[in-house]
């Protein structure tokens, strides 16, 4: 069952199980998604045409990761015409030898730019991103992914900048180049108008408030971006999987920033079980985040659909001491079951909510709610 809750208490509206950023209008963001997935192995074209439970889906440029592979522009379109955005993964931070750009000879004669290996993820080397020739191998590569048709890039790696600057502390303005770096990036693009092109950055979102990030830059990687993805942010630890919930608060600010200025945020986690599976939609629906369950390899869809929590709005309580109650989100078609209760334990049904279709998005409202001046509980279930 699924149930969201509210309270009137002496004319007052208090929210009971979350706090008023959950229910919130959001700022507009060039991505306008309620969903999306997130697969980098064992991509099956048809499987992705033939999927409902999302709007947007980040995949590798290739299925194999390499040229042979590649997909082609026709198999993109399928995609993009079954009505899903289709963005794919860009590492920006670090090189794959496993890429179609990779020179075998590099790993006995390294290119200046070319640093160690990551011990964490072999076959992917630390890079001096902010070197012109690697900054050409990227902009060969977005011109690729252009032409293939889709819809946007995924760019992952962008803390790449601390590992210079701290790690190993060789470029003491590391990021505020990654934050350049990203800009050209849209700059690169700019004559190529035919179609809208989402840049998503993955993780590193303190990049907004680091020292050498001024405000002019800070401002101009917002214009540059549409949203940004994030991983383990509230179920960290060493495993793959099924972490404990363990939110990394200190991340949330950051967050909510991105927010702020009209970014989507694009949440997942690492989970199958259900219960921190629950835990985790509330806690994304609370902050405004799109929230998606995987496994780490990333090699397969989730099975099941997973939605945006609904979101309740009350309407002002008329001098006849009746209630507007608004439910927005869903899908069309379902019926939500309006209950009211005085001590949490006994409920009455007061009236049904049917959502329907509008402008690409699911509400209902259910007018007219008697109240009977006590304290009462309402919760939408179904």
């Amino acid at each position: 069952m699924k149930i969201r809750m509210f309270r009137i208490l002496s004319g007052v509206l208090f929210c009971v199980a979350l706090d008023s950023s959950s229910w919130a209008a959001s700022p507009v963001s060039n991505l306008n998604v309620t969903s999306w997935a997130y697969q980098l192995q064992e991509i099956d074209v048809d499987q992705v045409v033939a999927a409902d439970s999302f709007q947007l889906i980040v995949i590798d440029y290739s299925a194999d990761g390499g040229m042979e592979g590649k997909f082609t522009p026709e198999q993109i379109g399928r995609i993009r015409q079954s009505g899903k955005k289709v963005i794919a993964y860009l590492s920006i931070g670090e090189a794959e030898s496993y890429r179609s750009y990779w020179n075998i000879d590099w790993e006995s004669n390294p290119p200046s730019w070319l640093g160690p290996e990551n011990q964490n993820w072999l076959s992917n080397y630390k890079v001096r991103f902010w070197d012109p020739a690697w900054q050409s191998v990227i902009f060969g590569y977005l011109d690729e992914i252009y032409d293939q048709g889709f819809d946007g890039i995924y760019c992952d790696i962008i803390d790449a900048y601390y590992y210079w600057q701290e790690e190993n502390p060789e470029k003491p303005d590391a990021d505020a180049l990654m934050a350049q770096f990203i800009i050209d990036l849209r700059e690169h693009l700019s004559d190529r108008k035919d179609r809208e092109f989402a840049i998503i950055i993955q993780n590193g979102e303190t990049i907004i408030d680091e020292e050498n990030v001024t405000d002019i830059l800070r401002g101009q990687l917002f214009d540059a971006i549409d949203g940004i993805g994030v991983e383990d942010v509230f179920f960290s630890g060493d495993q793959d999987d099924n972490n404990p919930y363990h939110p990394e608060l200190e991340r949330l600010p950051y967050l909510r920033e991105f927010l702020e200025n009209g970014k989507t945020v694009l949440s997942v986690e690492y989970l199958t079980d259900p219960s921190l599976i629950q835990t985790y939609l509330i806690e994304a629906e609370k902050e405004g985040f799109v929230p998606y369950v995987a496994r780490r390899s990333l090699s397969q869809l989730s099975s099941k659909p997973l939605k945006v929590s609904l979101s309740v709005r009350l309407g002002i309580v008329s001098e006849a001491g009746q209630l507007t109650i608004e439910i927005i989100g869903g899908s069309g078609g379902e019926v939500w079951n309006i209950e009211r209760s005085s001590n949490l334990v006994d409920w009455e049904l007061v009236g049904k909510v049917v959502l329907e279709m509008n402008d690409g998005f699911a509400s209902g409202v259910l007018a007219g709610v008697a109240l009977d001046g006590g304290s009462s509980f309402f919760r939408a279930t179904r």
